[in-house]
This record gives C-alpha cells, sequence and structure tokens, in this order.
C-alpha cells in the first residue's frame, strides 16, 4: 500500500482519477482488493457502520447505472468502492502498522515539499504544487490537491516525533512554508482550525520550550515564504498576498463568486435528480447549462457533500453521512478507554480527517487517489485503534454445576445458555457471511479492473477499436468521430456520434461533431438546418466554455437571411468576446494555454461583417494583444 501511494503522488503523468488520467491507478488497486479483505474476517461487529457504507457504494453503483453521463463514471465508481473496501479490511481489526504509515506520511509529505519547491522557483506557475500536475499538459497542475495532500499528512509529525527538538520544528516549518505557498485559502482556513483543535487539546501539556519551538516553525515558515518568493522574483511573477487574501487580485469572481455558484447550481441539480443523481463525474456535463459566468465551468461542485449530493443522489450521501457520524460517535464512546498514548494517536489522525473534509466542503480535490486513499486510511486506523479486543469465553453449560436448588432454576440457566450460544454463534456466522461476500465483491471488482486494464493496455499498444468493449469509453467514440470525419468516412462518424450521445445526453462535443456532418455539403448527411440545430443544442448545453461551438454556427450564418436563432448567438458572442480576451490574458482557468485563444482570434474575423469599422478595430488590437500574451505565457512553459 505504501508503494502504491508513493506511485500515486510522485508519478508526473497518472494525475486525477475522475477525468481518467489516473485510471490506470485505480485498476492496480481495484486488482488488489481480493488481497486487502483478508484481515476483515477478524473484525469485530460494527452493524452500523457497514450498513451505512453498503448503502452509500450501492447507490454509487445504481447512480452509474443509471447515469446521464455513463461514459466516464467508471473510474470514481471503482475509486469510491477501492477506498471503502480498504476501510473495512482495516477497520475493524487491530493492525500493527499505525505508527510505521504515520512516519511513511511524514517522509512523503517531506519529499512532495522539497519537489515542490523545485518547481516553484524553476516553473512561471504563481502557486505551488508539488508533485501535484501532469506533465503531458500545460494547464493541469493542482495545487489545491497538493494543499490538500498537506493538510492529511503534517499532522503525522507531531504522532511520529513525540518530543519536539530544533530538527522537527525545523522540518515542520519547511512543511508548512509549503502550504503557504500553495496560495490556497481555503487550505489555510482549515489549518487554522487544525491549530485550534491541537491547541485546545494539549494547552495544559505545553511548556515553554514548546513554546520557544512553536514560534520558531511559524517564523520559519513564513521566512521560507518570503524567501522563495524574493528568489522567484528574480524570474517569474509572484502573486501579491495581501490582494490574494482579501480577493483583490482579480479572483473575487474566479474563486470566491464562482464557489456560491457551482453550490447553487449542485443544489439546483439535486432537485432535478434528487434521488440517483446524473451520475458519477456528471457535474462538469450537467452544471454547464446552470453555468453564469464565462469559463466557470467546474469538474465538480467543490463541496464533498454537493457533490455526492447532485451525482450520486440523496440516498448515497445519507449513507455516507450516516458512515461518518456513525463514526465520530463509536470513537467519541470509546474514546476515555484508550490509553494516554492512543488518545493522542486518535486525536492528531482526527485532526488530519476533519481538516481534510472541512477543506472539500469549499475545494473538492478527493479526485486523486493519494488524497481520496490517505482519508480513508486514516479512518480505518483511527477506527482500529479504538477496536475493543474480545477474548473468547470459555462456555460450559449449567447442567455441569451442581449448585442448583431446583429443576426450575436449572431449566432457566440452560435455557439462558443455550440462547447465548445460539446468539454467539448466529453473530459469528453474519461475520462470516459478510466476510465471503464482500471477498465475492472484490474479486469481482478485481476481475473488472482486470478487464478494463486488458482493453486498457490493448488499445494504446495496437490500433484496434477495443475500448467500444470497455464500460469506461470516455471519448473514445467522440475520437473516432472526429478521425471519420477528417477521412470523409460520414457514416461511420455518425454511427459513433450516435453511440457517444446514448451514453452521455449532455456531451455538446457529440452534438457539436453530428452538426459539423450534417454542415458537410460533400455528406449524404448534408441539411442546413440540421447543422444549426444541432450546433445550437451544443451551445445550449455548453454556452460559456468553448468557443468553438459559436464558430462553428457562425459560419453557418447566411448574411441575406439572419434568423432570430442567429441573431441571439450574435448577441452572446458580442457579449462574451471581450471578456474572454481579458481572461485570456491573466490566464484565468490557464486558459492561455487551450485552443480557445486561436478560436477567438477567428471568431473575430467572423464578426467583422457585423460590427462597425471602429468597434472592429477595437476588438482586433485585443485580440492581437491577447495572442501574443498568450505566446508569452506558452512560450516560458517547460513542461
Amino acid at each position: 500500500m505504501c508503494f502504491f501511494l508513493v506511485l500515486a503522488v510522485f508519478n508526473p503523468v497518472f494525475k486525477k482519477y475522475d477525468y481518467g488520467a489516473e485510471f490506470p491507478l485505480v485498476l492496480i488497486l481495484g486488482l488488489s482488493l481480493p488481497f486487502l479483505v483478508v484481515n476483515y474476517l477478524k473484525s469485530e461487529r460494527a452493524f452500523l457502520e457497514k450498513f451505512f457504507l453498503s448503502i452509500f457504494t450501492g447507490f454509487v453503483i445504481i447512480s452509474f447505472i443509471t447515469s446521464s453521463t455513463k461514459n466516464i463514471g467508471l473510474s470514481e465508481v471503482l475509486a469510491f468502492i477501492s477506498a471503502v473496501t480498504v476501510y473495512l479490511a482495516f477497520a475493524h481489526t487491530r493492525v500493527d502498522f499505525v505508527q510505521r504509515f504515520l512516519r511513511f506520511l511524514a517522509i512523503i509529505c517531506t519529499f512532495s515539499v522539497i519537489a515542490g519547491y523545485f518547481i516553484y522557483l524553476t516553473q512561471p506557475e504563481v502557486r505551488m504544487f508539488g508533485p501535484f500536475f501532469n506533465i503531458l499538459k500545460h494547464n493541469n497542475v493542482w495545487p489545491n490537491a497538493f494543499a490538500l495532500f498537506l493538510l492529511m499528512t503534517w499532522p503525522s509529525f507531531l504522532i511520529v516525533h513525540k518530543k519536539w527538538d530544533i530538527r522537527v520544528a525545523a522540518i515542520l516549518g519547511i512543511i508548512l512554508s509549503g502550504l503557504l505557498l500553495t496560495y490556497s485559502r481555503g487550505a489555510l482556513i482549515a489549518f487554522t482550525g487544525q491549530v485550534f483543535l491541537i491547541f485546545v487539546y494539549f494547552i495544559k501539556r505545553i511548556s515553554f520550550k514548546n513554546i520557544g519551538l512553536i514560534i520558531f516553525t511559524a517564523i520559519l515558515a513564513v521566512g521560507l515564504f518570503l524567501g522563495a518568493n524574493q528568489i522567484r522574483a528574480m524570474q517569474y511573477q509572484t502573486l501579491d498576498v495581501e490582494k490574494k487574501l482579501t480577493f483583490q487580485n482579480g479572483e473575487n469572481l474566479t474563486s470566491k463568486q464562482e464557489r456560491i455558484d457551482f453550490w447553487e447550481g449542485a443544489i439546483e441539480l439535486i432537485k432535478e435528480k434528487p434521488l440517483l443523481g446524473y451520475g458519477p463525474f456528471s457535474f462538469r456535463y450537467a452544471y454547464n447549462s446552470h453555468q453564469p459566468l464565462l469559463l466557470e465551468s467546474s469538474d465538480h461542485p467543490h463541496d464533498l457533500f454537493l457533490k455526492i449530493g447532485a451525482e450520486n443522489g440523496l440516498i448515497a450521501l445519507f449513507g455516507f453521512l450516516g458512515f461518518l457520524i456513525t463514526l465520530f460517535f463509536t470513537v467519541v464512546k470509546r474514546f476515555k478507554k484508550l490509553s494516554k498514548e492512543n488518545r493522542v494517536l486518535v486525536y492528531l489522525m482526527g485532526i488530519s480527517v476533519v481538516g481534510s473534509i472541512s477543506h472539500n466542503m469549499i475545494d473538492y480535490n478527493f479526485n486523486f487517489i493519494a488524497n481520496l486513499l490517505i482519508l480513508f486510511i486514516l479512518m480505518a486506523l483511527i477506527r482500529s485503534v479504538c477496536v475493543i479486543k474480545r477474548h473468547a469465553e470459555k462456555l460450559s453449560s449449567p447442567a455441569l454445576s451442581k449448585n442448583f436448588d431446583s429443576p426450575v432454576r436449572l431449566v432457566h440457566c440452560e435455557s439462558k445458555f443455550f440462547c447465548r450460544l445460539v446468539s454467539d454463534n448466529f453473530s459469528a456466522c453474519l461475520r462470516l457471511i459478510s466476510h465471503y461476500l464482500l471477498f465475492i465483491f472484490s474479486i469481482l471488482i478485481a476481475i473488472l479492473a482486470l478487464y478494463e486494464g486488458a482493453l486498457w493496455t490493448l488499445s494504446y499498444v495496437s490500433n484496434g477499436d477495443y475500448l467500444k468493449y470497455s464500460l469506461y469509453p470516455r471519448n473514445f467514440y467522440l475520437s473516432s468521430a472526429e478521425e471519420s470525419i477528417k477521412t470523409g468516412d460520414f457514416s461511420k462518424a455518425m454511427e459513433n456520434i450516435d453511440r457517444q450521445i446514448s451514453l452521455n445526453k449532455l456531451d455538446p462535443q457529440a452534438f457539436y461533431l453530428r452538426g459539423v456532418v450534417y454542415c458537410k455539403k460533400e455528406s449524404k448527411y448534408y441539411n442546413l438546418e440540421f447543422c444549426k440545430t444541432n450546433l445550437g443544442t451544443a451551445i445550449k448545453l455548453n454556452p460559456l466554455n468553448d468557443l468553438a461551438y459559436y464558430m462553428g454556427y457562425l459560419k453557418t450564418i447566411d448574411d441575406n437571411n439572419i434568423t432570430p436563432q442567429d441573431k441571439k448567438i450574435l448577441i452572446k458572442i458580442f457579449e462574451i468576446l471581450p471578456k474572454y480576451f481579458i481572461m485570456a490574458q491573466q490566464n484565468t482557468h490557464f486558459t492561455a494555454y487551450t485552443g480557445n485563444v486561436e478560436i477567438a482570434s477567428e471568431i473575430t474575423d467572423l464578426l467583422k461583417n457585423y460590427m462597425k469599422k471602429d468597434d472592429w478595430n477595437s476588438i482586433d488590437q485585443e485580440r492581437t494583444k491577447m495572442l501574443k500574451d498568450a505566446q508569452n505565457l506558452r512560450g516560458n512553459k517547460q513542461f
């Protein structure tokens, strides 16, 4: 498991499982599940936890079966199931690797910050993101995910180093400076809460020496933060801390307001499909039509619970909340019975869990398998420490005793003995049955992972269409359709497009490509009305993110016969284009690295006939500046 986490954290390509890049790691984890559930047979009774987790995972699976976006949800389903299985494997039995695992977390936390410093000082991105990036794609860096990783791992230093000294304080200062350099406001709020909870619990144990070390840690963290920015400023842009913290750096709409919009959008989606949701990882499609601001798209609603509610339904959310509440009350109930050392252990691991969940109520980053797995492992270890050791009692029949003064008393005691024997055996049988059910389920998941892994491997090493047999084709049919359009095989293109739409009715790209086929005069499907209808549907499904849909529609407009629908599209693009130029220059949401830049430039030329000369010249100047700034940003990017 430790090797897997090292791979998940430090590999530079397979990151973020929901959209597919981390799918190979999810498959590897799925293959390991049968080997993990061996521990489950030794577990104590925990009916409510298992009941609520069964509801959660069951309705995650059902939401995938009924999903509006079946082509993309499997990776998230497997990730959730794997994380829950890991929890069940270790949570209800005493494990002996708690300290070793926490020491491991402290080590990878340290090395991740060291890697983060190297990248921060040599790359143009203005926030530290550690090893949370995809080296193959310029815009795939995730500082908030790195901040979450640090929130979950830094308390492990307080556990494995029971006595503070200058060395531990220095290492912790380096770690916390990395957290500061992520500029994640949500993470800093969660970190403040963590520090407060630690202070409340340990206030009576804090000595003057500890106060001095705490001050040293804080000074070192702030000093490294300022020093790193001074060094970086010699070559690259740095963020203004005051403006960042007070939302005065142009992020008022791209951070604070966006989150409010995401939350409100998620609530609307829950109202539309309350029982089963839109399906795993459907928010990125379902939200687009509710989106109020340009480029305000998101893969998730920036809230763990709203995400589950919108994508998997309220029943799944009920199961997940029920599990968390049951776990919390079980730990609280048994907390005082633990040894002093174990109370500290449980409390500090709880700090990690509380910090991570609170952070994910304003910014969801459990879509990285390392973060999700660490969360469930920490919860499992907390629960494991709280397991009550049950020693087997030697049962003997009352009939063997001769201290009964009447046959009635003997019969009464024999009856109690029989009921106890049946009860204990029945409970043991239930645990045995649940173990085998979990084992069979884990084998089925492993078989599915092996099957999907084989298809994924074959699709990469050969030119065969193996992904058409997959439950996780992602954009396979769209890619095939695009290739068919290029080669002029429009029948095959339409076949693939129809298949994509049958899997994902919310995919604007599928309707866009269908419109492209209908627009081709050399195609037997040529129909200008159908072309504009499908392009209009693409715009309706995703009106504020992909400018290609507008460009495609603008090319179909007849200047001599402008329809009411054409006017609506023109008004919309006149409104969008100037805003996009500004966003591209600021590289909002890394849009300067995307094809929207060149498409916006081409749209500018298409609008020339619909604008006054002076107005168009002004737009043209903005276009030129945008292209220059975007090229500079791309030129500074080294990976």
